[in-house]
């Protein structure tokens, strides 16, 4: 016995885990490709209003935020979530839970935002309900990695009052990510 592994046997088992972060940045893109075309099309603001209400950027939560001085440069579209593995086969399952926010600076908004955020984040979780996207996901620029076999709608929730850096409504959503579905490069046998 050693205290070091093998690399390409630690990469094999690799392939039995599932990767969130695979998820978080499919679910940018996603959003990113059909939100805004969705929320015009809705017609739930009217067209003098879409500048305020359109996200102006798609980011990991965490990431550096605009100005709360610059109002044109808000809302924000926030993803980040949670993770739970649970044995699933002959690997690990990940139930991914992705947080999808709007976010007005805060740390308070305006009635018309709460408003704007709530509709956002329905609109952002109903496009995962789309049969495209809702069961098993391969990612478009490599079809081998199945990046999720399902995302169940779990709820809503508000960014908690008291947050300073952002205010607004949160859609929750759950990925489920099976083992085996080529989220990690193959191992390249050691010498």
């Amino acid at each position: 016995m050693s205290w070091e592994i093998p690399t390409d046997e630690l990469q094999e088992r690799l392939q039995l885990v599932g990767r969130p972060i695979d998820v978080y940045t499919a679910v940018l893109h996603i959003l990113r490709a059909n939100l805004p075309a969705l929320v015009q099309a809705v017609g739930l603001v009217p067209t003098e209003r879409l500048p305020q209400v359109m996200p102006k950027r798609f980011q990991f939560a965490g990431e550096e935020l605009p100005s709360p001085d610059n109002p044109a440069q808000w809302p924000v579209i926030l993803v980040a979530g949670a993770v739970r593995t649970t044995e699933f086969a002959h690997g690990w399952q990940n139930e991914i839970q992705v947080n999808v926010t709007a976010a007005w600076p805060g740390p308070r908004i305006t009635r018309r935002q709460f408003q704007d955020s709530a509709d956002l984040v329905t609109l952002a979780a109903g496009i995962f309900r789309h049969e495209g996207v809702a069961g098993a996901f391969a990612d478009p620029d490599n079809p081998t990695r199945i990046l999720w076999y399902a995302v169940v709608p779990s709820g809503y929730s508000l960014v908690p009052a008291d947050w300073p850096h952002y205010q607004g409504y949160i859609a929750h959503l759950v990925f489920n990510q099976a083992p085996g579905s080529g989220l990690w490069p193959a191992p390249v046998p050691t010498p």
